[in-house]
């Protein structure tokens, strides 16, 4: 499964001078991170921030004696920053983004502010139905920090054989709870498509989904954030 993230980004640099900017940051030898620029324009750029992580790994041999390795990973996080909605796309971002966010933060000389999307995932669903021009199903919700009696709270998943609507309704009815995901499901060119939404601003889908759906989820998601 492919996934992506968004997030809002405030900012007075201009594109062109942060791709500069990442430019002079750039991932070389021998540094813990940086960043490696693919492709600037006015108004958007693609790039990707690099982070080294060296780790110490200790077992027991055959032996029973104590062996010791280190090891060294990479972790990439695929971008595009824009200076229209949604400003910061990431492309299968991996957990714990600190490191990326305080480099990029650095990159615009402290002048940028990120931060997350707040996005209703039933109205996220209908705007993509919208776009789409579909009749998307939900097959399957994930909801926490339900509030029952006694102070007491639950975290459930619905799931349904065709949609899972009219269970959330009926679980939910007058209580406070927080929606983490929804798996939509709907047709298009005669092909079954799954894409779950979660509360972060983010969606995990398949490598069928077409750009055409991508840019309407988009849309759907600019609908509620931005208007």
């Amino acid at each position: 499964m492919k996934r992506l993230k968004w997030m809002r980004v405030t900012s007075a640099v201009t594109i062109r001078d942060m791709a500069k900017e990442l430019q002079k940051a750039a991932f070389r030898e021998g540094l813990g991170s940086g960043f490696l620029l693919d492709r600037a324009r006015d108004r958007s750029l693609d790039a990707r921030f690099i982070e080294r992580l060296e780790f110490v790994e200790s077992f027991l041999d055959p032996f029973g004696k104590n062996q010791v390795v280190e090891r060294v990973a990479y972790k990439e996080v695929g971008f595009t920053l824009s200076k229209g909605f949604p400003e910061l796309e990431l492309r299968m971002p991996p957990r714990g983004l600190t490191a990326f966010m305080n480099g990029l933060m650095k990159a615009s000389g402290f002048s940028m502010s990120i931060e997350g999307y707040s996005v209703d995932l039933l109205r996220w669903a209908k705007g993509i139905e919208r776009s789409l021009g579909v009749k998307a199903a939900i097959r399957g919700a994930l909801a926490s920090d339900i509030e029952l009696e006694g102070g007491a709270t639950a975290r459930i998943a619905v799931v349904a054989p065709k949609d899972a609507r009219a269970g959330l309704t009926e679980v939910l009815m007058g209580k406070q709870y927080k929606l983490r995901s929804l798996q939509i499901e709907y047709s298009w060119n005669s092909s079954l498509q799954r894409v779950v939404l979660s509360s972060d601003c983010a969606i995990q889908y398949s490598e069928r989904l077409t750009e055409d759906e991508l840019d309407a989820i988009r849309d759907a998601l600019e609908e509620i954030v931005v208007h």
